[in-house]
């Protein structure tokens, strides 16, 4: 099992990093990933489960089920993919007025992770940090009254 944690700092209010995050049409077709569809359930549930199709090494589509969720404070999912499974916890904090703490945790483990004849967890890692990234600037450019969920 591995775990990968960092934390990242985004120059706008909880609320609005927090509606970005979880616009998903924003990040649908964009970067790591293909579709990004509500599977089962109602969107930002409990118990729903997300449709994430990615783009890295083998493009596949998987399920996030979201096990967690606080608004503007808290997301969990659980995910399984080729026998593998990954937690992925995300925290926002405010950190001043105009800034927020970004914290992030990625439980990956299951047998397949030494047969699959290459290097999982560093690809996750990139692919998680580039979402990171491209949040703080998605940030930077939305305005302040962004949809929330």
């Amino acid at each position: 099992m591995s775990t990968l944690e960092f934390h990242v700092v985004v120059s706008c209010q909880v609320e609005t990093v927090f509606a970005v995050y979880t616009d998903i049409e924003r990040w649908r077709d964009r970067g790591t990933f293909g579709n990004i569809s509500w599977g089962k359930g109602r969107p930002w549930e409990e118990g729903s489960i997300l449709k994430v199709t990615t783009r890295v090494l083998v493009p596949t589509t998987f399920d996030q089920v979201l096990v967690h969720f606080e608004r503007n404070r808290y997301v969990a999912f659980v995910s399984n993919l080729y026998g593998v499974s990954c937690e992925t916890r995300v925290e926002f904090t405010p950190v001043t007025e105009a800034t927020t703490g970004v914290h992030v945790t990625l439980v990956v483990g299951g047998t397949a992770l030494r047969h699959l004849g290459f290097a999982l967890v560093p690809v996750m890692e990139k692919a998680t940090r580039e979402f990171f990234d491209d949040l703080k600037q998605e940030c930077a450019a939305s305005p302040a009254t962004a949809a929330k969920p």
